[in-house]
């Protein structure tokens, strides 16, 4: 072997061994080699969303890698009802602010997360690829008070967002101290109630204004599984 030029030298021009003829390199996943007795596949990246992961073994479901266009999820294992069942279709968890969201008692799957005044008519789906809860349905269509509900079982009086980043994904990383929530109407974004640090509070009209700015409040997305 070559000092500062070669990695290793096996003595032979073999591609399926641990030393690569190209160069003298050492063999590694994603390397565009198979080895043999190590991979059972290598094409020649390290994506994780295609049919031969960083793994090199074939894609398979519960492996933990997602694969594009034929998993909705892969959470490594093949056990249901824990947001990702058996043949990795995405199920609604019990997490409100989690990965697959929670159940509301009228058994609408949501999601919480932060949203910015800004963030325009398609955050849910630009975030999350999931659905808008619009103004209307939240003022008007029976939104308000089974989501309020289920955010007092899961969180209580605690207060979110505010300073926190626009589509965070957990409970810890969507903190702050604003009460209010966001949701858009096509046009323009409302900041209204019922106010989170407020015991008991059910009002959906506490506030009820227009914010188009960058500040963040809570809002809650949808998804029809």
């Amino acid at each position: 072997m070559q000092a500062g030029l070669e990695q290793c030298d096996d003595g032979n021009m073999l591609d399926t061994d641990a030393c690569l003829p190209t160069f003298c390199t050492n063999a590694s996943c994603g390397d565009g080699f198979l080895q043999d007795g190590v991979e059972t596949c290598d094409d020649g990246n390290l994506a994780d969303d295609d049919s031969c992961p960083t793994s090199c073994e074939p894609s398979f479901c519960g492996d933990g890698f997602t694969q594009a266009d034929i998993e909705q999820c892969d959470d490594g294992n093949n056990v249901s009802n824990d947001g990702c069942a058996a043949d990795c279709i995405a199920e609604c968890g019990n997490d409100c602010w989690g990965e697959f969201g929670c159940f509301t008692q009228a058994g609408r799957c949501i999601k919480f997360s932060c949203r910015a005044g800004n963030a325009g008519p398609t955050f849910c789906d630009s975030c999350f690829g999931w659905e808008e809860i619009t103004y209307d349905q939240w003022m008007n269509g029976g939104y308000c008070a089974d989501v309020i509900q289920k955010y007092r079982a899961t969180d209580g009086t605690a207060t979110h967002c505010g300073n926190a980043a626009s589509c965070c994904e957990d409970n810890a990383n969507c903190g702050g101290g604003d009460n209010a929530w966001h949701f858009h109407d096509g046009v323009t974004n409302h900041y209204v109630g019922p106010c989170l640090g407020c015991a008991n509070d059910v009002n959906c009209s506490y506030w009820n204004g227009v914010d188009n700015g960058t500040y963040t409040r809570i809002s809650a997305c949808e998804r029809f599984n």
